[in-house]
């Protein structure tokens, strides 16, 4: 009988360390994860109550007129401008892998949320093209440039309502002499061409 009172002690002790032990490591495993830095900002759109908070590879900086969200990880790193007013994304800065040269500029209006402006840049940190919505003629421009010089190549102009090809202007080297221009019919077709002849005096 008292063989049998001490294995029942026994096993109760040995149960009872266990459940300490365990209790011990849940409680250590949440004292470290309150430790841990800040959490990583899963979303673009921050929220007003953090427009102070600044975490380890992500920030939330907050200036007078427009709160600055960074986002970065091993591979990529952008850089989102939010409207104070609307708390609307009004400019995305989007780098290449190396983080030091930009890729895509990105602007937007902050009331309607529409993409006004897109600058795309090479991985050499020389601009390629600009895509932006001319505000005179309702239509969408599209520019590239040389890349020795970095002066305009060409000019596409693309229908807002279709996103079809209306025209496309190439330049000289200089970039301000017209050498010709195509125009698109509705199905993007070459309709016309047409040639200039650059005359110096």
């Amino acid at each position: 009988m008292c063989l049998i009172l001490m294995v029942i002690i026994m096993f109760l002790s040995s149960f009872i360390l266990y459940n300490k032990e365990r209790k011990d490591k849940i409680f250590t495993q949440k004292e470290e994860s309150t430790k841990l830095p800040n959490p990583i900002i899963q979303e673009n759109k921050p929220n007003k109550e953090n427009n102070n908070e600044i975490v380890n590879q992500n920030k939330l900086i907050s200036n007078e007129n427009n709160l600055i969200v960074t986002n970065s990880n091993e591979n990529t790193q952008m850089i989102n401008i939010y409207d104070s007013i609307t708390n609307n994304l009004i400019k995305k800065t989007t780098f290449y892998p190396n983080q030091k040269t930009i890729n895509f500029i990105e602007k937007y209006n902050p009331q309607t949320k529409k993409c006004l402006q897109i600058k795309h840049f090479t991985q050499q940190g020389t601009l390629f093209c600009v895509i932006y919505l001319d505000q005179n003629t309702k239509k969408i421009t599209k520019i590239i440039y040389y890349q020795d010089n970095n002066k305009i190549d060409s000019e596409a102009k693309y229908s807002l309502q279709t996103g079809k090809k209306i025209s496309h202007t190439y330049y000289l080297k200089n970039g301000i002499d017209i050498d010709y221009i195509d125009k698109y019919n509705e199905k993007e077709e070459i309709s016309e061409k047409i040639h200039y002849i650059v005359t110096k005096y």
